[in-house]
């Protein structure tokens, strides 16, 4: 195949030696031999390949033929060490799939806000006080300590409904309970799906909107209504197929039959990056199904405290406001108060908008220690590749002295080393999307080893992005300074010097391969 950059070179060959020939044949024409001619016409026209170098320098695309050069005599260089080049890559790419890895969950429980419209809106309902309420004789719920507070999220429904009256037209507050499992069965197919009861108006507070058919509304939250669910998208696929038709049809949970009121749109997958909830079953609807006290059911005792409560705020109602309106009207909620009233929990609001609070916290600490760790693996990895591109300069200086002594400058040396660098950084990089997908499963159950969820993260574009942002970093890190000590030999010295040695030895005292 004939490239345009053959036919330029094979142009510029003729170009020269037809030159050379109208030099020789001047002198020639002088009255010198052809020999002595042919001498004076090439010392008068110059190193032909200086003048090559100027003339490709001079073209349009001349920094394309230069990198085409560059990235030719990289891969010669790299296959004639192929075990110490196969070792630098590999280390590269665990290091850097590793650290994509770490970095994804990071942006997906730390950073990342939940799929919602606008999700500053959102806020979690938590309340702190100095123990476990007097008012509550069962809870389920999260605890956690904080400067001597006990901060939990477990509210009674009555204390639900009170917030919701006392904000109405202010803010929207809505209830779930925890996950759990649940026996289901659907078009003759059983299996064991993950069961979140929610209140009616628990979607609409989200403004999460339907792919098919209809969400669950208050008149669907009421002992006497008839039993609807609605199921994520990844349940709609994995468990019942993808069926266009699905709305309608009848979900068997835990031996009693629903209708599916409606599939949730893709986007939402919970709320919080661990949530594995499946399938959405309206409050009174799931503990009506349970076993009641004396004819009374978990929501119709106010001292069982088991409802987690989320809410959007409207309009311009700030946090402070509804953090100090919800705790006037708290202690209405009960009807037994505390003996001592430093006992009384008050209310505390945090940010909604990544999802629950007490998640995160709970995997901050595993993430953090996972992404000290990667991290560290990175910095030695690029330690180690740094000292072996020093070691490798260093057994290259006659070759650097040469092209020194026949004109090359420094700064195409450097570009000639950092092209190098770069493509075991490509090759490293390439290789870590392949130990990025299979770390994210491995870190993320890691994380949630002892939690009831765990982190679905995706791989797309932004891990994509992420894994060129570390090769690059990766790239800066043992790249630079080798080419830049590398391309600093002095030719003539190291010349001069080379007969029998290894190489040129500096006299200076601080050696830069020792530092790496």
């Amino acid at each position: 195949m004939n490239f345009s950059w053959k036919r330029a070179e094979s142009e510029l060959d003729r170009e020269i030696a037809d030159h050379l020939r109208q030099l020789t044949a001047e002198y020639e024409r002088q009255g010198y031999a052809p020999e002595e001619a042919k001498r004076l016409a090439k010392r008068e026209f110059g190193g032909g390949e200086q003048i090559k170098e100027r003339c490709r320098d001079e073209r349009r695309f001349a920094w394309a033929n230069g990198l085409r050069q560059d990235i030719v005599f990289g891969c010669r260089m790299m296959r004639r060490t192929p075990v110490v080049t196969a070792a630098a890559v590999l280390s590269l790419a665990l290091a850097i799939g590793a650290s994509t890895a770490i970095v994804s969950i990071m942006d997906v429980v730390m950073w990342h806000d939940l799929p919602l419209p606008d999700p500053q809106q959102i806020v979690n309902v938590n309340w702190r006080g100095h123990g476990f309420p007097e008012m509550a004789d069962s809870a389920s719920g999260s605890a956690d300590r904080d400067q001597g507070w006990y901060v939990a999220d477990f509210f009674s429904y009555n204390g639900f409904q009170v917030f919701q009256q006392r904000l109405a037209g202010k803010a929207s507050v809505a209830a779930f309970a925890h996950e759990q499992d649940a026996s289901v069965s659907f078009s003759g197919e059983a299996g064991i799906a993950h069961e979140r009861l929610v209140s009616g108006n628990f979607f609409s507070t989200l403004k999460i909107k339907p792919e098919m058919g209809r969400l669950l509304s208050n008149m669907d939250d009421r002992y006497a209504a008839a039993p609807a669910v609605c199921v994520s998208h990844a349940y709609w696929v994995k468990a019942l197929h993808s069926a266009p038709q699905a709305t309608g049809k009848t979900l068997t949970i835990n031996n009693r039959e629903y209708t599916i009121a409606g599939v949730l749109e893709r986007s939402f997958s919970g709320l919080f990056p661990g949530d594995l909830s499946e399938i959405y079953v309206p409050l009174h609807q799931g503990f009506s199904a349970g076993d009641s006290i004396k004819g009374k059911t978990p929501l119709d005792d106010e001292r069982n405290w088991g409802l987690q409560l989320i809410a959007r705020r409207e309009g311009d109602f700030s946090e402070r406001q509804m953090q100090a309106t919800m705790d006037t009207v708290f202690p209405s909620s009960w009807s037994r108060q505390p003996k001592d009233a430093a006992n009384t929990p008050h209310v505390l609001l945090n940010e909604g908008r990544r999802g629950l609070g007490f998640l995160r916290e709970n995997f901050r600490n595993p993430l953090l220690v996972l992404g000290g760790l990667v991290g560290l693996l990175l910095l030695i990895a690029c330690t180690n590749i740094a000292n072996l591109l020093l070691s490798r300069g260093a057994a290259r200086q006659r070759e650097v002295a040469t092209r020194i002594s026949l004109g090359c400058g420094r700064a195409r040396l450097m570009r000639q080393f950092l092209t190098e660098s770069a493509l075991l950084a490509l090759f490293g990089g390439i290789g870590s999307i392949a130990v990025a997908y299979v770390t994210q499963g491995l870190f993320a159950q890691f994380v949630t080893s002892h939690r009831s969820g765990r982190i679905a993260v995706g791989f797309g574009a932004e891990a994509l992005a992420i894994i060129l942002a570390t090769t690059l970093l990766a790239l800066a890190i043992f790249g630079i300074f080798p080419a830049w000590r590398a391309s600093a030999v002095p030719s003539a010295e190291t010349l001069k010097n080379w007969g029998g040695s290894v190489g040129y030895r500096s006299r200076r005292r601080w050696n830069s391969g020792r530092a790496c």
